[in-house]
Order: structure tokens, then C-alpha cells, then sequence
């Protein structure tokens, strides 16, 4: 019983972690809020998360801020590319509303779903491997498609997530704090854990 609360004990390692992703989200937070840098943002928080994940990372500020140097070129130019399929498709659904055809609102909802399979890898290709931007987006749709159900078990996290926020105006104010605070990082971390197995595969590791 004691030993649960030891320095090396199951409480101490769990706070360690919860500490960790409260800082990472909140620096991520605050890097993505010109919206251009939400890429670099992103794939520093994945660099973060990939060292939480083996244990071997106790500086989440410094470790962030060198990942967002480090990777902000390729990240960037990657988000810019998905925020124009992103704006294209909006365009697409809302000409779809105005003229009342069905087909291109079909086109728009195919076209966000291939979207967020690309993101649910892209980021945190970015943040493992040296690659230009466009193979990482190209990879991440392999990725995605090759692992579909993977990627089906992260949205039904980040669509709970959401669902749970906008349940009621009670949930959305409690959420948004959760939100600011922890909730990005640790679903974020949820991905990584579910997504480990692929890049340990990617790597030869067993």
C-alpha cells in the first residue's frame, strides 16, 4: 500500500504524467493560436508525447520549444496544405447548401473524412521522422488507410470527447476548462498509445 506512494510509486509517476500534459497542452495552446503555427504546435506536442511515452523526457518546456524549431518548416508547410483542402471543402459544402445539390455535399463529406485520416497521422510523422512535408502527407493517408480500424478507435475518443462537450450548456462550461488545460495533450497521448503499435512496426521493433 505504502509503496503506491513512493517517489518511484504508481501516484507519484501518474501526477508526473498528468503535470507533463498540462504543460504541453497549454504551451501547444497558446503556440497554435495564429492558427499558421497550429502545425508546428502540433507536431511539437507529439515530440513531447513520443518522450513521455518511453520515459525519458522531465523538461516538457525545453523539449517543446526545441521540437517546434526543429520541425516548424515541414509541419508548417504540411498544415497549410490541409487548412486549403480544409477552406475548399467548407466552400464546397456551403455551394452544395446554396444550390441544393446532394453530390457535391457527398464530395465534401468524403473529402473532410480523407482530411482528418491524413491528421491523425501527419503530426506526429512530422515529429518522428526527417521527411518533406508532402511524403509525410502522403504517407500519413497510407498510414491511415493501412490501419483504418486504429484510426476509427482515435476518432470514437476524440468524438466522445466532443460529444461530452456540447451534451449540455453545464458540460460545455465544465469542458472548456478541461479543454484549456488537458484535455488536447492527453487525447492526443490516447492517439499515440493506439497509433505506437504502427510506428514500432514502421521501426522493426517487436
Amino acid at each position: 500500500m505504502f509503496k503506491l506512494f513512493e517517489p518511484d510509486g504508481l501516484f507519484a509517476r501518474g501526477m508526473s504524467h498528468v503535470y507533463y500534459l498540462v504543460v504541453v497542452n497549454v504551451l501547444w495552446l497558446v503556440c497554435s493560436l495564429p492558427v499558421v503555427t497550429f502545425g508546428a504546435s502540433s507536431a511539437a506536442l507529439y515530440s513531447c508525447l513520443f518522450r513521455l511515452s518511453r520515459g525519458d523526457d522531465t523538461r516538457p518546456v525545453r523539449r517543446f520549444f526545441a521540437a517546434f524549431a526543429e520541425n516548424g518548416k515541414r509541419a508548417t508547410a504540411a498544415w497549410l496544405a490541409v487548412l486549403a483542402a480544409l477552406v475548399l471543402l467548407i466552400f464546397d459544402w456551403y455551394f452544395a447548401s446554396v444550390t441544393d445539390q446532394p453530390v457535391w455535399k457527398i464530395i465534401a463529406v468524403g473529402g473532410l473524412q480523407v482530411v482528418g485520416m491524413v491528421c491523425t497521422f501527419l503530426f506526429a510523422l512530422v515529429a518522428r521522422y526527417d521527411n518533406l512535408w508532402y511524403v509525410h502527407l502522403k504517407n500519413a493517408l497510407l498510414l491511415a488507410v493501412g490501419n483504418l480500424p486504429r484510426v476509427l478507435l482515435c476518432w470514437l475518443f476524440w468524438g466522445a470527447a466532443f460529444a461530452l462537450t456540447v451534451w449540455s450548456y453545464e458540460t460545455f462550461h465544465a469542458m472548456v476548462l478541461v479543454w484549456l488545460i488537458f484535455a488536447y495533450s492527453f487525447l492526443s497521448f490516447t492517439n499515440l498509445r493506439i497509433l505506437r503499435p504502427v510506428f514500432d512496426r514502421l521501426e522493426g521493433k517487436e
